[in-house]
């Protein structure tokens, strides 16, 4: 016996849901420990003594600080990059529940679900829309700074 449309649709809503939770839980993960990670390299590039230490790239060599400075850089780019991804597919399973809850699942013709589709960032400000875009881009800015100070 198999299951009816609107049960089917029901057990797809309830994976998006679970999903959802999965995905945020990673990105809280990704969100804690990049960050944590990112202020340590930038505590470290500008507790380093600039007493000429140097770090030998082939025929170049580097300061100490600026080769921190540059991992910080590095590490808050790749933090971000892993960021964007998960929540690309966060947005991807909201996008699909929301659909299920407003044009699929109907019960006698009339919506049954109605969880998330008022809250949206369409009316804040920009800035706001994309808070944890702000954040790494801000970190990031500060990382080539404190390079550009320690060089």
């Amino acid at each position: 016996m198999g299951l009816s449309r609107e049960r089917a649709l029901l057990e797809e809503w309830k994976a998006c849901e679970a999903t959802i939770r999965n995905l945020d839980r990673i990105l809280a993960s990704i969100r804690q420990i990049g960050i944590t990670a990112i202020v340590a390299l930038m505590t470290l590039a500008g507790t380093i003594p600039r007493d000429g230490s140097t770090i030998a790239f082939g025929v170049y060599k580097v300061r100490m600080p600026v080769v921190a400075g540059l991992l910080t850089t590095f590490l808050t780019i790749v933090v971000y990059l892993l960021h964007a991804h998960y929540l690309h597919f966060m947005n991807q399973v909201v996008q699909r529940q929301r659909n299920i809850e407003k044009e699929e699942l109907k019960v006698g013709g009339q919506e049954v679900l109605k969880l998330g589709r008022s809250v949206t960032t369409k009316d804040m400000p920009c800035y706001m829309q994309d808070p944890w875009g702000f954040l790494f881009g801000l970190l990031t800015l500060m990382a080539l700074l404190l390079t550009i100070f320690l060089w």
